[in-house]
Parts: structure tokens; C-alpha cells; sequence
């Protein structure tokens, strides 16, 4: 007996084995009238398969016959009973569809459903669902289950079995399906398929129309909008995840801090963000700025992101969390107001707390700049910073290099950081250690050193610029022209900067040709007394040599006298007299007028046995000099300025570098000013030049009882200067305090600031300059003056001028053009002053290796009103699952480049955080670097600008050649590209660890660690860098003595010391046993969800050729 009929009679059939059901399907698609029936409930793939086989035919409106296609879907409408108040079967389609229990995308080729909108909206695709009710009325059917045919009917005849209409039943699954057609030669099959005609014909009759409820919920799924709006939405959530914005914090609210501003907020974000991709940030911003609120901030921020993304006991034996802020002993007691949320260690206790460093995830540096280690020598606080495992580190300054050059930086970030830097950032180290080697040589002569510039070569300039560009995407920075300035309209809020009113040096002091002849003589007297070049003595960095300093002290006694002398004429004199450095010049003259060394101190033993050795002819020529009559009219002018100051301000602060020139100008102003009080904050009562204060005052002004009152705690008259000072005085007051004093202390009660000369530090300067210059000033105009006696430059004035140079190279100051007349003009220490207000003042640019500054020059190009409307959606938008929700946007190019902003998410329990990131598909090359990846944003953006195509939306051609884009690149994403820039290095050389016999596979850590979940990764990542910490400590130290030698040494990265960690082999046998359980355990609990990339994309940006 034979199962088969007749071959003449046979009917055709596909099963997906020999012949694929769509081939069957083809025909009667492309008749001009289909009609679909089918129990599967997947509408997107449904319509995706129609898009596939007939989108150029819905496209070209020549082809005839047009198609017109039916879909009956045999969705359970029962589901309107979860819905209360939904009465109809449209409702409940588009209830089900947009709930988070509906619809879900997360097959890349689902996407093209939404190319099939211009088709429905001609009718040329009617969409329906079975209605329950209607076929209990019309069909005599009971109710019981649901609608479960397979159907497709057209001219041709009908296709009938088990297939659903769905790419698996389609393409993939074994079914059975048989095309029965009109034209067949059985009489049974053309019954037969008239009959199943028929029944198709009456699903469809008891079916309900959705068309409108489909076309909302294709326009919900992927929402072409204007590049505007897409870029909008892109840059409002990529700096705006609820987590790392203080202002949407709900759950957390400082007792000891007011709200954030909005730009520390933005500081805040920032931060984190850097902290997350690099394990490090350096925060830049303006003295006066309310730095400590925002570390506050972080302080919570940071360790509920590090316990959101690193669950407690995932790796390693110690559970680490928690905030560890590292503050000056003077700020310490602002940090501990209030304060519940985390541990604070003063600069001074860091030695005696180290265990404490060890336990807690993240470390809040204040006034960073003071425990920053030097590249060859390091203190005992910055030694126990160096000796903690990694953490997340957040380093706080208004002046960052503090008086060091940027490759201080690049040591600082190696000390706590190196572990997590990538190895591009290595090799580019290497690369500029390489060529920078023998740059810094000079060999200046005694003269130089004394009034004349360190010279370099010009190539250091271009060194310097990149190294800045690589520490650049680290720092995060602002300015005082970030914040704002105040205004007429503004005037007295707080939030804003108060205006800066430069007056430069006080008219009072015009010196005559003959007063600058007395002060230049001064200058060459001292040049005599030094004699002749000096050996030197060398201060290396990993960049090569990085100065040159004279071993003798001769140098350093000439510059300070002279430091003195612009400070103060009759101070100069008492301390060629009376003081230490007189002394010190007498001994040299002496010693070098004899050719003789004899040891510091015993002088006199020598002297008493040859008066004549007694005899120093040239200092005794300059103490002559400096008691003239000219340098008597020097000090009046001083003194001139200074109280016309006084008359003309109520409430100024003076700074100088050394106490007594402070002590004799507040002497007199206390006696003849015409202020109620004169205060002096001071360390020390004594140490003024080798003498006590009081026996110094008696021999400059015969006075034997000071007239000021002095004190030795800034913290003191910071309660008084303070505008929330429990001690705030009143009336008239000045204060003198020395640059070193003033760091740290808050005056902005006061609106007036002397510079008695300029700090020879940029740091002091920077820092002393903004005591009064403070966000919370109650005034809203603010006074500068320098007074000082304009002498020659010193080698300090250049080397100030070249700090404050490469601090604008750091923080992005546009280089401000000489003023006209400077090249005649010969006084830098002015130009300095000016210099240094200039450099507080300007805005920045934005940095072209920074992501957050890339993102804030994407955001200036955008109509603003456009943006905050955008930003203020996001804020009450609802998550919705999988591609749902999705915004699509055509940007002009030549194609094949995708870029895809991904949402970020909380997460319900430990470990399930995910930031908002960019990835980016570029000539079929996937781009996980975010600053790469924000740059082709915005040079693709910029293109559609020119264009004009900004806020265009895309036509339908272009929406189906970009989601055909899309569908091509979907499926490459994967949860391993989410990686952040710090896991690069330690998976690298984790990988070698675990397969060193495969350390030459460029693929070996992503054929290793590529099917993890960023999760895992992780915890791989902070289990490893715990394991390696011992050898990175000993690398740190093995690295700062080759520099200290002035040997080439490697940076101090993952690699290397992986490396010399499994150098012994038992610690290698070891270290590899306990990552490779804790990579088994990682394999076991926590591969990569495919879905989760494709389920957090918000927005696509496809390029198209328009």
C-alpha cells in the first residue's frame, strides 16, 4: 500500500529540510490579495517577514498589481480582564503590546516591523485580531481555549500546516506545509482549498480591525526623530544617570551641606563617571568654588556605585566600602560636621591609619596637592597612600601640579593608579619617556641663576602638551567662568563669583631712574658676593632630567635678599645686619675671598686667629646700600600705598611670603591706619630672620609692644572673616597672613586683597588669591593690588611664569596674547600678577581627549530650548523593556556607522548597576572606546548641521536603509564591549596569567573572559588587583629609585607587575589557583545575558547616504 498519491496529482509541500516554507509562501505574497491567518502572537516578526519579501514592491508605487496584505493574529483577547477599565479588543492589543508583559525585542530583525508603517498607513496592510466574543456569536463556538489555525489564503490558493508565521517556522523549524492550489489538477485539492478559503474568510469575519492601535505601537517601538532630538536625548542621559546626579539623590540628603549648585552637580557627575571608566579623577576646580560640599557628594556617590557593580564578598578576603576623605588638618573639621556617612583622616594621621586605607573601596584626597608624591622622593603621608591597595580615588585642588610640572601628574596617577591604566596609555608613556630623554639639560652660570630663566629647549613645550593630552580624559575641570559671574541682574547671589577689579601696582610706587639704579646695584653686589658658577645637582623624572640646582646655598641667600627687598627696603637691611642670611652672604664672601671652605657654624674658630678673615668688604658695601636714603623713600612709597588702600576699603587681607615684612607693615598700620583692627596670623611668634619678633621690631621701627593683635590658627580668624563665623567681627579690619598661612582659610567677608610681591610659588599665589575670590562672598565686587619694589627678575619669576604656563596648558586656558608694550616692559613680577588674575578669569576650552568635555561641545551646538525640553521628558520617562521605546536618527555620511547610546540602569540587587554608555559600529569594526566614540558623534552631528539636516526627519527610504543598517549590526553587540577603560589592563594580564602558554593570542582575553557578564568581570578585575598589590608596591619603589638615579625606568602598569608577581614560582602557582576559582565560579553563576545590551539601547544613530 502506498502512503503517496499519483506524481501527476501530487501536492506541494515544504517541511524546511528540502524546501523552506517561504518559498511556498512567495507566490501568493506578491498576488495583490493575501490574507493571513495565524495563532502566533509575534506581530513584529510577523510583519518583518512581510517587509523582507515585499519592501521594494511597497516602496515603488509602479508595481502592479499592488499588494494588499491581511494579517488576522489569534492573540488571547481574554487578556482584557488584566487590564481594568479596557472594554475593547483594540485596547487590549495596545495594552498588551506597550505593557512591560508584552512586547519585548530583543531579535535584531524585529526591528524592520517598523519599516512596514508606510504600508499600514496606505492600507495596503490591514492589521486584525480574533475577538473571542464575536466568534462565540457568529461561529457557535464555546470559548474554551483560542484561535490556533495556520492559514494563508491568496488568488493562488491556500497554504496550510504547521508553520507559524514567524522566521523559525518559516526557515528554520521541521514542519509540514502544503500548497494547495486553484490550478491543480485534483478536483480534492481545489475543494479543499476553497473550503479552507472559506474558513479563513470567517476567522477574518470574526476578527476586530487594529490598524490604528499597530500604527501607535510601531511609532512607540522605534521612534524616528530629528538628529536634534536624538542628540538630545543622548547627551541628557549620558550626563544624567539618577545615581551620579546629586539633585535627583533623593534618598540621601546632607545634613552638613546646603543643596548643589548646578555646576557642582555637574562636578559631581563628572567625577563619578571619570571615576567608574579610570579608577581615578583629578578635580580641578577654582579655589573659592565649594570643593568639599562636592566631595561630600562623592564620598556617598562613589561607594553606592562600587557596592551596586562589586557585591560585598566577591572577591578577595576583605570586604571593602565605604569613603575614606584624606583632608589638611585645618579643613578636616569641616568634613567631620555632621558627618555619618564615611571616615575622615587628617594629612597627619595617614601614617598611623594605613589599615584603615586598606578596608575602605573609595579615598577623597582634599587639597591633593599636598600629599602628591615627587617623582623620586616621596613623603611618609604620600608613602602610605602609596602602600594601600587600589581603590577608587578621587583627588580635590584648585591647583593640581601643585609647583610642579605636569609629569608630576603622570607620577601621582602611576601611584594609585597604574594598575588600571590601559596599556595604549603605556606605550604612549614609553613613547614620550623615550623622546623626551636629555631635554631638560642646562647649565646656566651664576648670574642666571640668580636674576635669569632656566633655558630649555623648545621641544618640551610639545612634551608637555602630550602628556596633558594623556591625563587629560582623568581631570575633570571648571572654571570660574563655568560658574558664573555676577551681574547688575545678579547682584548678591550666591552661586556666582563676584566681579575681579585688578588694579595691578598702586600708583603710589613710581620708582625714579635713579631709586632703580639703587635697587639694580643691590642686584649686582649680591651677583659679586656669589663668585662663579656653582656645581649642580640634578632633579630627575621618568621624562628625563628635570632641573638643575646649585649645590652651594650662595644662589638661594642672594634671591631671598632680594625677595625681601621688594617686600620691604627696611626688613632688606635688618636682614643683611642682623639676620641669618647676611650672616650666610659673609660666611660666602669670606670663603670664597680665601679659597677656603670651612664648615657652616665654625666661622668664628677660624676668625680668631685672623681678624682680617673678618673683613667682607662687598657686604658691608650693600648693608651701606641699603640703609641710603633711597631705599628710606622705597618703604614710605610702600607704606604710602598700602594705607591709601586702607582708607579707600574696610576690610582687606595682606599676604607676603615671610612673616616680618607682615609684622613692620602691620606695626604701621596699626599705629597710623585708619582701620579699628590689624591682625596677624602667624605660625610662629619667633623665627623672624634668626631673631625673636619683638627684638626685630625694636631695631626696624624702636617699638618695643606691637600695636596688632596676632594669633597662630587660621582656623580662628576664618570664624572671624567667615560669613557664618561664630566669632564674625565687625567694622574696619585688615589681616596679615603669609601665602603658606592663608591656604585653606576662608575670608570672604573681606573684599580687598594686597600681594606684598608676588608668591614665587604659583601654588601660594593661586591658592592666596582666592581667600577672598569665593562663590559665598557678600560683596559683589572684589580688589587686587601688589605692592612691592620692582626689581630685576629672578630665576623664580620665570620659573613661576612657566608653572602658571603649563597650569593653563592643564586646565584648558586659552593662552592669553602678550598685552601691547610687554616686550620693552621688564617687569615680570607684575606681569605675573596680572597673569595669574588672567589665568583665574578665562574659560576654558574643550579638551579634544575629555568625554565629558566632548559632551558638553555636542550640547552647545543644540538649540537649548530643545535640549532642557528633552532632558525634562527623560527625567519622568518610564523603563520599558527590551528595544521598546528606542529612538532611531539618519545622520548624513558615506554609511556602514552606527552609534549607539545605551541607557543606564540601577539595577534591583548588588552587582546589576550599568552606567549609560556609547558604542559604535565604524566600517564593521566595533568601537568601545568612549571618547572615540563620542568624537564620531560629534563630528557626525556637526556634518548634518552644515547640511541643515539637524531637525529633519528622516524620509522612509532613509528610515528603511538605516533599520536595514541597524538589523546588519544589532547582533554584533555584546555585553563584553561595555567594559570600562580600568578592566582592560588587568584582564590582559590576567588572562596571560591564567594561559601564559597563550600570552601571544591577541584574542586570549576575550576567548577567556567574552562570555562573562560585566558582573563577573568585575569581580575578576577587583580580585586580581587585591592579589597583585604587594608586587605593586614594590614596583612603585623600584620605579622611584631608578628616577632618583636618574636611570630610564617602565611605568609601574598591570602587565609589568603581573610579571614580576609570577616571576617566583610558587607565588605564580599560587595567585593562579585562587583567580582561576574565582574565574570557575564566575563561569558558573554569571555569563553575559545577550539581552542585555540590546535592551538598554535609548537611541541609534545610523549614518545614510541622503
Amino acid at each position: 500500500m502506498s502512503f503517496f498519491p499519483p506524481r501527476q496529482s501530487r501536492i506541494p509541500r515544504a517541511d524546511n529540510l528540502e524546501v523552506p516554507v517561504i518559498d511556498l509562501l512567495r507566490p501568493h505574497l506578491r498576488t495583490g490579495q493575501c490574507l493571513i491567518v495565524t495563532g502566533f502572537q509575534d506581530m513584529l516578526s510577523s510583519l518583518s517577514i512581510i517587509m523582507d519579501e515585499l519592501s521594494s514592491e511597497f516602496r515603488d508605487p509602479t508595481v502592479l498589481p499592488r499588494p494588499k496584505i491581511h494579517l488576522v493574529y489569534g492573540m488571547d483577547t481574554a487578556i482584557r480582564e488584566n487590564f481594568p477599565g479596557v472594554r475593547s479588543v483594540p485596547q487590549a492589543v495596545s495594552q498588551h503590546f506597550m505593557s512591560q508583559f508584552g512586547l519585548k525585542v530583543y531579535n535584531a530583525s524585529d526591528l524592520k516591523a517598523a519599516m512596514a508603517v508606510g504600508a499600514i498607513e496606505r492600507n495596503e496592510i490591514n492589521i486584525r485580531v480574533f475577538d473571542t466574543t464575536l466568534a462565540k456569536q457568529k461561529l457557535k463556538w464555546n470559548g474554551r481555549g483560542r484561535m490556533h489555525a495556520k492559514v494563508i489564503s491568496s488568488d493562488l490558493g491556500v497554504i496550510q500546516g504547521s508553520a507559524n508565521f514567524s522566521y523559525s517556522g518559516l526557515r528554520h523549524n521541521i514542519e509540514s506545509v502544503d500548497d494547495l492550489r486553484y490550478d491543480s489538477r485534483s478536483k480534492d485539492v481545489v475543494v479543499a482549498a476553497e473550503e479552507r478559503a472559506e474558513f479563513a474568510k470567517k476567522i477574518y469575519d470574526v476578527s476586530v480591525d487594529c490598524t490604528k492601535e499597530v500604527l501607535d505601537i510601531l511609532n512607540s517601538l522605534l521612534r524616528t526623530v530629528s538628529p536634534e532630538d536624538a542628540i538630545s536625548r543622548c547627551v541628557a542621559e549620558q550626563t544624567g544617570f539618577p545615581y551620579w546626579r546629586s539633585d535627583l539623590l533623593d534618598n540621601y540628603k546632607l545634613s552638613s551641606a546646603k543643596t548643589l549648585f548646578p555646576y557642582q552637580s555637574d562636578l559631581v557627575y563628572r567625577a563619578a563617571g571619570t571615576v567608574y571608566e579610570h579608577g581615578v579623577a583629578f578635580v580641578c576646580a577654582p579655589a573659592g568654588s565649594g570643593k568639599t560640599p562636592v566631595g561630600k557628594y562623592l564620598a556617598h556617590v562613589l561607594p553606592e556605585t562600587y557596592k551596586r557593580i562589586i557585591p560585598d564578598g566577591s572577591a578577595g578576603n576583605i570586604d571593602r566600602g565605604g569613603t575614606m576623605v584624606i583632608s589638611p588638618p585645618r579643613i578636616a573639621k569641616r568634613w567631620k560636621k555632621n558627618n555619618r556617612r564615611y571616615k575622615v583622616l587628617s594629612h597627619t594621621e595617614l601614617a598611623k591609619n594605613h589599615n584603615v586605607l586598606e578596608q575602605t573601596a573609595v579615598h577623597v584626597v582634599d587639597e591633593s596637592h599636598r600629599v602628591a608624591p615627587g617623582p623620586a622622593n616621596i613623603s611618609q603621608r604620600a608613602e602610605t597612600m602609596e602602600a594601600t591597595p587600589p581603590a577608587w580615588t578621587v583627588f580635590l585642588s584648585a591647583t593640581q601640579l601643585g609647583n610642579r610640572d605636569v609629569d608630576s601628574l603622570i607620577h601621582y596617577q602611576e601611584n594609585r593608579a597604574s594598575l588600571f591604566m590601559p596599556n595604549d596609555f603605556v606605550d604612549k608613556i614609553r613613547e614620550i619617556s623615550n623622546e623626551s630623554r636629555g631635554l631638560w639639560n642646562t647649565d646656566p652660570d651664576m648670574l642666571d641663576v640668580i636674576l635669569g630663566p632656566l633655558l630649555n629647549d623648545n621641544r618640551l613645550e610639545e612634551i608637555r602638551e602630550k602628556l596633558v593630552d594623556l591625563v587629560s580624559p582623568c581631570v575633570v575641570l571648571c572654571s570660574r567662568d563655568d560658574i558664573g559671574i555676577r551681574t547688575k541682574k545678579t547682584a548678591g547671589d550666591i552661586g556666582l563669583y563676584p566681579v575681579i577689579n585688578n588694579h595691578g601696582r598702586h600708583s603710589a610706587i613710581q620708582i625714579t631712574g635713579r631709586q632703580q639704579s639703587a635697587v639694580e646695584e643691590i642686584a649686582k653686589g649680591l651677583a659679586d658676593i656669589t663668585g662663579d658658577t656653582p656645581k649642580f645637582v640634578q632633579k630627575y623624572s621618568r621624562f628625563g632630567e628635570l632641573d638643575r640646582r646649585p649645590v652651594r646655598d650662595s644662589a638661594l641667600h642672594a634671591r631671598n635678599l632680594m625677595s625681601i627687598l621688594r617686600m620691604n627696603p627696611l626688613v632688606a637691611r635688618y636682614e643683611m645686619m642682623h639676620g641669618k642670611i647676611g650672616e650666610n652672604l659673609r660666611r660666602i664672601e669670606t670663603n670664597l675671598r680665601h679659597k677656603k671652605q670651612p664648615p657652616l657654624g665654625q666661622l668664628e674658630i677660624f676668625t680668631e686667629f685672623d681678624p682680617k678673615l673678618k673683613q667682607t668688604p662687598k657686604c658691608d658695601d650693600l648693608a651701606k646700600r641699603l640703609q641710603s636714603n633711597v631705599m628710606k623713600v622705597l618703604h614710605n612709597k610702600c607704606v604710602k600705598a598700602l594705607m591709601d588702600i586702607q582708607f579707600k576699603h574696610n576690610r582687606v587681607v595682606f599676604l607676603a611670603e615671610r612673616v616680618l615684612p607682615l609684622l613692620v607693615y602691620a606695626e604701621i598700620l596699626a599705629q597710623k591706619g585708619c582701620h579699628d583692627k590689624v591682625h596677624v596670623i602667624a605660625s610662629k611668634q619667633e623665627d623672624v630672620g634668626g631673631a625673636s619678633e619683638r627684638s626685630a621690631l625694636l631695631s626696624i621701627l624702636n617699638v618695643t609692644k606691637p600695636s596688632y593683635t596676632r594669633s597662630g590658627r587660621g582656623d580662628v580668624i576664618e570664624e572671624m572673616f567667615s560669613e557664618n563665623g561664630n566669632s564674625r567681627t565687625h567694622g574696619s579690619v585688615s589681616v596679615f597672613m603669609t601665602y603658606q598661612m592663608a591656604e585653606g582659610v576662608n575670608m570672604q567677608s573681606c573684599d580687598t586683597l594686597v600681594s606684598i610681591s608676588v608668591a614665587s610659588s604659583m601654588v601660594y599665589l593661586i591658592q592666596g588669591l582666592g581667600r577672598i575670590d569665593r562663590i559665598d562672598s557678600p560683596v559683589d565686587e572684589i580688589h587686587y593690588y601688589l605692592v612691592d619694589i620692582p626689581t630685576s627678575p629672578l630665576t623664580s619669576d620665570h620659573n613661576a611664569a612657566e608653572r602658571l604656563k603649563v597650569n593653563r596648558s592643564l586646565t584648558a586656558r586659552q593662552q592669553q596674547p602678550p598685552p601691547s608694550g610687554e616686550m620693552e616692559k621688564e617687569d615680570i613680577t607684575e606681569r605675573n600678577f596680572d597673569n595669574a588674575l588672567n589665568f583665574i578669569q578665562d574659560a576654558r576650552t574643550p579638551r579634544q581627549n575629555n568625554y565629558y568635555d566632548i559632551l558638553s561641545e555636542i550640547q552647545n551646538k543644540l538649540d537649548q530650548t530643545v535640549y532642557i525640553k528633552v532632558a525634562d521628558l527623560i527625567k519622568k520617562q518610564v523603563r520599558i523593556e527590551g528595544l521598546w521605546g528606542a529612538e532611531l536618527a539618519v545622520l548624513p555620511g558615506s554609511g556602514n556607522t552606527t552609534i549607539f547610546h545605551l541607557k543606564g540602569e540601577g539595577g534591583t540587587k548588588a552587582g546589576d548597576m550599568a552606567t549609560p554608555r556609547l558604542l559604535a559600529i565604524y566600517e564593521d569594526e566595533l568601537e568601545r572606546n568612549q571618547i572615540r566614540c563620542a568624537r564620531l558623534l560629534r563630528d557626525a552631528y556637526a556634518q548634518t548641521m552644515r547640511r541643515g539636516l539637524h531637525t529633519a526627519s528622516p524620509t522612509v527610504e532613509a528610515k528603511e536603509l538605516a533599520i536595514n543598517q541597524l538589523v546588519h549590526h544589532l547582533p554584533m553587540l555584546k555585553e563584553w564591549d561595555l567594559r570600562p577603560e580600568r578592566m582592560l589592563a588587568p584582564l590582559e594580564s590576567l588572562a596571560k596569567a591564567l594561559r601564559p602558554e597563550e600570552s601571544h593570542d591577541e584574542q586570549l582575553t576575550e576567548k577567556l573572559f567574552g562570555q562573562l557578564s560585566l558582573q563577573a568581570l568585575e569581580q575578576l578585575v577587583e580580585g586580581w588587583t587585591r592579589l597583585l598589590n604587594p608586587y605593586w608596591k614594590e614596583e612603585k619603589k623600584h620605579v622611584r629609585k631608578k628616577i632618583k638615579k636618574g636611570q630610564i625606568s617602565d611605568y609601574a602598569s598591570c602587565d609589568v607587575v603581573a610579571s614580576k608577581a609570577m616571576e617566583n614560582i610558587e607565588d605564580a602557582e599560587n595567585l593562579r589557583n585562587e583567580m582561576y576559582q574565582l574565574y570557575k565560579q564566575q563561569l558558573v553563576h554569571n555569563l553575559q545575558d545577550p539581552s542585555r545590551v540590546i535592551s538598554r539601547i535609548a537611541v541609534a544613530f545610523v549614518s545614510a547616504q541622503l
